[in-house]
């Protein structure tokens, strides 16, 4: 065996780019752009779209102009970059807790006209106060209008949307209800229901329930659907009747003759394999879909990165990374979902855990030499930095990280928006 023995140039130039290479993973910076001060800009804040001018737009579960109890109806807002480096929120939709709805629990999606669409878990038309599914449109006066496409009537079409939605080809809207339907599962609630809305003129829509959940195919989808350049859709339950109420599925719906068939592609077992995927998936051009969960990985563990490939007899699970079982983890624990890159690489938040208990920024990738996380940032108790990011994260136009924590904050409680600046060279 002949070693390559390199001069002593070679060997100062490697060790000066491998600390370039460490520090890069540890050069992410974070920055609260808007703290949530509970009152008409809404609090506990959900997650983030971004527009082509970088300008990010998302709900707030609470708080908010109306009265809706102790925690308030919620509200939708827009943040803007100013040209002296702030940020300036405004307030675009106060929720009423009426035939408006009330307290949203989802990230918000464009149209291509500049109109935003989104759910509410609450309120509505029908006496249930069972959820609806509303539109934004912004005005010429710079104020926005709020119309609702569908209340919920807790029946049979679902109920308690606390999901976003995403477009067809058609322009229809798909989306989960997390209660609702046909079909009862446990304590007496029913369990949830995969629907399409289309336009049917003179600003009209149409429900129709594409799947209603049983004990048998899963129940409480919690997460947004994804739709692949087929059409095809694809999503999680947060639970599931085939492992003793444990652990959470994967399911498809294919159109096949105009009518859609349900798949249950894949059970999570719990335990080593991880449980609760209450986040949606994210699929890459190889047909591979990827996730996280929020439990499990090892015995006690506090959640994973996974990735599901086609493999003899279905579907195989990948573990791309399994969040430490011990407390005080910190790289954190319960992730809350992913967004990828133009690379491959994977981004997301922990809700718990981190080096001061309020959850972290993570990245998982696959370079060369296998599957790695990286802790791009520890959230800090106190000092005005957020705590507890329940929702993912999205990219700007400028390829920073923006996200929000439901806690934490100038005021201590009612949440941030925050941005994370990564590297100029990120492995």
């Amino acid at each position: 065996m002949h070693w390559l023995r390199l001069p002593m140039a070679a060997h100062s130039i490697l060790t000066i780019l491998l600390v370039i290479v460490a520090a890069s993973d540890s050069a992410a910076t974070e920055k609260v752009l808007y703290s949530f001060t509970g009152g008409a800009d809404g609090a506990f804040p959900n997650g983030l779209v971004s527009d082509a001018a970088g300008n990010l737009y998302g709900t707030a579960n609470g708080r908010g102009g109306a009265d809706c109890g102790f925690y308030g109806c919620g509200t939708a807002f827009e943040l803007s970059p100013q040209a002296n480096g702030t940020w300036n929120e405004m307030t675009l939709y106060s929720f009423q807790g009426g035939p408006d709805g009330a307290n949203p629990a989802s990230s918000l999606i464009f149209d291509n006209h500049g109109n935003l669409y989104g759910t509410t878990q609450g309120g509505g038309s029908s006496s249930c106060s069972c959820g609806t599914v509303f539109e934004l449109s912004p005005n010429a006066d710079g104020t926005w209008s709020e119309a609702v496409l569908y209340s919920f009537k807790g029946g049979s079409d679902g109920a308690n949307p606390v999901a976003g939605l995403v477009f067809g080809s058609a322009g229809d809207l798909f989306g989960t209800t997390a209660d609702g339907g046909a079909n009862v599962c446990d304590l007496q609630q029913n369990c949830g229901t995969v629907f399409e809305l289309s336009p049917v003129g003179d600003g009209k829509w149409a429900e129709t329930v594409l799947y209603t959940f049983s004990q048998s195919s899963g129940d409480h989808p919690e997460s947004s659907l994804i739709i692949d350049p087929r059409g095809n859709l694809y999503g999680t339950t947060s639970a599931d009747g085939l492992v003793s109420g444990c652990c959470g599925t994967a399911f498809e719906l294919t159109l096949i003759g105009g009518h859609w068939q349900f798949s249950t592609i894949y059970v999570f077992q719990g335990g080593g394999e991880g449980s609760y995927p209450t986040a949606g998936l994210v699929l890459d051009d190889k047909g591979d879909l990827f996730g996280t969960l929020e439990g499990g990985g090892t015995e006690g563990g506090w959640g994973v990165v996974f990735k599901l490939r086609p493999g003899s007899g279905g579907l195989q699970q990948d573990m791309l990374y399994i969040f430490c079982s011990h407390n005080k983890c910190p790289e954190g624990g319960r992730p809350s979902g992913i967004a990828s890159d133009n690379r491959g690489y994977f981004y997301g938040t922990t809700y718990y855990w981190g080096e001061s208990d309020c959850g972290t920024v993570f990245r998982v990738a696959e370079p060369r030499l296998g599957w790695k996380e990286t802790t791009l940032y520890a959230f800090e108790q106190g000092n005005g930095d957020g705590c507890e990011p329940t929702a993912g994260v999205t990219f700007g136009p400028d390829g920073n990280i923006y996200g929000t924590t439901s806690g934490g904050g100038a005021n201590t409680y009612y949440g941030t928006i925050f941005e994370i600046t990564l590297p100029a060279r990120n492995p």
